[in-house]
């Protein structure tokens, strides 16, 4: 799948510009707070929640990369381990190590299956959110705009 149909990166630049445009909010809200009957305290929180954020974006992405990265060593891992070892004659503890192995495997699968499914339900209510935010901020960008 290429990076333009990966949803994850589809969302990733939504969020993106959700949290840019509140940063330009926030920054023609600077020019005179009490314009818009803020004070510095309200900017400074704005800011930190902007930075919080986008601290969070990159949490995600290290997450989903850290989660990529875990498949290729598991699968790795999973090859080293279905490996058998090298002896002429078959040993039945030979066949109870390859089931276990498959064990492993399967469980592995189930649990990265599990992993990708949490991070998606997570993206989507962080885009959600984020979709929410950028609205807003959008509406007090076209405001200010109106008000100019």
């Amino acid at each position: 799948m290429s990076k333009a149909q990966d949803p994850f990166y589809i969302v990733k630049e939504e969020i993106q510009d959700s949290v840019d445009e509140l940063a330009k909010a926030i920054s023609v809200a600077a020019r005179d707070p009490s314009w818009y009957g803020i004070n510095e305290v309200e900017l400074e929180n704005r800011r930190r929640w902007t930075s919080n954020a986008r601290l969070q974006v990159a949490d995600v992405k290290r997450t989903i990369g850290a989660g990529k990265e875990n498949d290729n060593s598991a699968s790795v891992i999973c090859r080293e381990l279905m490996r058998l070892p090298n002896s002429q004659q078959p040993d039945i503890s030979d066949h109870y190590s390859a089931k276990n192995n498959d064990d492993f495997v399967a469980s592995e699968s189930d649990r990265q299956m599990l992993l990708l499914k949490q991070q998606d339900e997570e993206l989507d209510e962080l885009s959600t959110s984020v979709k929410r935010i950028g609205g807003v901020g959008l509406t007090i960008h076209e405001e200010l705009l109106a008000q100019d």
